[in-house]
């Protein structure tokens, strides 16, 4: 009796383990172009005072970083103008940026999926400070100067 209560408990597992639902395939856009697109960022300016970043990628290499002082609707806190080249390779896009103070970052585009915010996909730009010949800085601690910002 006791192998007959084992064998309908195993059957009932084994049932119970081939009916997990399936769950559907993901289908996200890709990002052809930074060209004409818009990313966002929020950043600590003082002890819980924050800025909203805007970095907009224009026409012909031209960009600009706006910061505001709300999330919506803010007053502008800051400009920065840069140039900006991108180049795609396969499904990766390498982004440089060389802003007028003669800073220079340079990244590349995780896709969307990888990760979300406010529980939506994103595609996110991660950048950062690069040397001439390009490489990452690093501070005296070891710690690399990045921005990262995200694009629905």
């Amino acid at each position: 009796m006791k192998f007959i209560k084992l064998l309908i408990a195993a059957v009932a597992l084994f049932t119970a383990a081939a009916c997990e639902e399936e769950i559907p395939e993901k289908k996200l856009e890709t990002l052809d172009n930074i060209e004409l697109t818009d990313w966002y960022c929020t950043g600590e300016k003082s002890e819980g005072v924050y800025i909203y970043y805007t970095l907009s990628f224009g026409a012909e290499g031209q960009g600009t970083l706006t910061g505001y002082d709300a999330k919506e609707d803010g007053n502008v806190e800051s400009i920065e103008t840069f140039t900006y080249t991108h180049t795609r390779n396969n499904n990766d896009i390498a982004v440089t940026l060389l802003f007028t103070d003669g800073d220079t970052y340079a990244g590349y585009v995780i896709p969307k999926g990888a990760i979300t915010v406010d529980y939506k996909d994103v595609f996110v730009l991660q950048l950062f400070k690069v040397d001439e010949d390009g490489m990452p800085i690093e501070d005296m601690y070891g710690n690399y100067d990045t921005m990262m910002f995200w694009k629905e």
